[in-house]
């Protein structure tokens, strides 16, 4: 799993992709998020997937903020039930489909995105 970062150049830039991936991460993501949507963390961390340059933590917040940029850590603060909303968004995932993507949150100071490929 990788974390790209498109800070300008195309259509709904600034844009943080989740990209290269397998299922098996996408299996770990989903457990964290459901862990932020069912109360269990109010906080994770994705550099244990995503080793990188970049950070991206998600935490849970009182009111959906989006992806707040403070590169090269990104933090993503959204409410339980749109954790909740964001861990059935990525059950498609599971399988191998090489050219599908979902945007997790397209608000906030930079949109998140999923994408096998890295585009949209």
């Amino acid at each position: 799993m990788r974390l790209l970062y498109t800070a300008s150049g195309a259509d709904f830039c600034p844009v943080l992709a989740i990209a290269e991936f397998t299922p098996a991460d996408v299996r770990t993501l989903r457990g964290m998020v459901a862990a932020l949507a069912q109360g269990q963390s109010d906080a994770a961390d994705l550099d244990a997937l995503a080793p990188c340059d970049i950070r991206l933590e998600l935490r849970v917040a009182s009111d959906d903020q989006g992806i707040c940029d403070t590169h090269p850590v990104f933090v993503c603060k959204l409410t339980r039930q749109s954790w909740m909303d964001v861990y059935d968004m990525l059950e498609p995932f599971l399988v191998e489909e090489p050219h599908c993507y979902q945007w997790l949150a397209d608000f906030g100071d930079v949109s998140l995105l999923i994408s096998r490929g890295g585009m949209w």
